[in-house]
């Protein structure tokens, strides 16, 4: 009966996947069905684990990892590696590939070298696929997933020429379900190059292309929101950045859609900030801090706790800050965004000129070894630790 049960959802999961690329469905129905059947995948993934049955534990967990919510990211992130450490060269390419592209995608906000690694393994075997094909979507998911990955890497020539490749096979009759990848590629490109314009232009075609692909209400539709509230920032609209922000946290609030209000609370308290409107900020920064832990965030928002804490005359606490978001982008090897590196920059300046360069970096250094349980009482403390 678990065989055939397994059997049964491997099937269903199957067609799904073709489904959602198809734009057969909008994404929030898309996503709503498979929600029904998260159990049954969950038990037909463990049977197969349990059996040797790798094939079939990969089929299920590819379309898996598209369809749990970002909220439920530890288990998102325990599937993907799960599915990493599973992935064979022996198993079926268009397996391979699939399982690939999807983790280059779960893992692109929180971990961006492997998201990375695996988009120029989806590459690499979409290379290979690509003339069997009966279009050439597979070959384009790809290269615009590599050049969204390469950009976030600070790698801008290769993120340039895999963008190039990528347009050059577009179809504009195909679904938004499609087209919207490479829309994000291009975003992602402007946005690292430093084009606030041209940046903001795209982000504001990624967010009507998230409404044509019928993502209206969930956390695909407050994503590409806060990327547009982050590009208005970038692009030097910080009322309208603050203006996004506060009416995406409200309509939020309250919802499943907690690490999407994670994120838009960052990107609020970033315009906040930029608006020298401390009183606003310190409760949302909070609010952003009680969830940056358990969704890998704490660098991007630490930034804003240490321009706070400037802001707020908190000098000492924002040059431990400087120094904690500085060490976990250096651990990971990650580039820091636009927004994080002026709020970064400018907290910099404050305290140093505050409390001078040797004892700011003192501070800064004393900050790297922060653990994340210590952040609560630097960042909201009272007194400037």
């Amino acid at each position: 009966m678990q065989r055939r049960h397994a059997h049964a959802v491997a099937a269903m999961f199957d067609t799904a996947y073709v489904d959602y690329f198809s734009g057969n469905a909008g994404a929030d129905e898309w996503m709503h069905q498979r929600e029904l059947d998260f159990d049954n995948a969950r038990d037909a993934v463990q049977w197969a684990r349990n059996e040797g049955e790798v094939d079939m534990e990969l089929r299920v967990g590819a379309t898996l990892l598209r369809a749990l919510p970002s909220s439920l990211h530890a288990e998102r992130m325990a599937l993907a590696a799960a599915c990493e450490a599973r992935l064979d060269p022996a198993l079926p390419e268009p397996l391979q590939f699939q399982v690939w592209i999807e983790l280059s995608c779960a893992l692109a906000d929180t971990h961006k070298q492997r998201a990375r690694q695996a988009s120029e393994q989806a590459l690499r075997l979409a290379r290979q696929l690509d003339s069997s094909e009966p279009d050439r979507f597979g070959l384009y998911h790809a290269l615009a997933r590599c050049a969204s990955a390469a950009a976030q890497g600070g790698d801008l020539p290769a993120a340039c020429a895999l963008l190039d490749e990528a347009q050059a096979l577009e179809d504009p009759t195909w679904p938004a379900q499609r087209l919207i990848w490479g829309a994000e590629a291009g975003q992602w490109v402007a946005r690292m190059k430093g084009d606030t314009d041209d940046a903001l232009a795209r982000g504001r075609r990624l967010v009507t292309l998230d409404r044509e692909r019928g993502s209206l209400t969930g956390t695909y539709a407050a994503i590409s929101t806060g990327n547009l509230i982050d590009a208005e920032l970038a692009a030097g609209d910080a009322q309208s950045a603050a203006r996004s922000g506060a009416a995406l946290v409200e309509w939020l609030r309250g919802t499943r859609h907690e690490y999407a209000l994670t994120f838009t609370r960052i990107n609020l308290v970033a315009a906040l900030l930029a608006l020298d409107d401390c009183a606003q900020a310190h409760p949302v920064a909070q609010a952003a801090w009680e969830k940056a832990p358990a969704f890998d965030v704490q660098h991007a928002a630490a930034a804003y706790l240490a321009l706070l804490a400037a802001l707020e005359q908190r000098h000492r606490a924002a040059a431990q800050l400087v120094g904690y978001s500085e060490g976990i982008y250096a651990a990971r090897g990650e580039v820091r965004e636009a927004n994080e590196t002026a709020a970064t920059n400018r907290a910099r300046t404050l305290a140093a000129t505050a409390l001078g360069e040797a004892a700011f970096d003192e501070l800064c250094a004393a900050g790297a070894k922060l653990r994340d349980a210590d952040i609560q009482s630097v960042a909201f403390g009272t007194a400037d630790v």
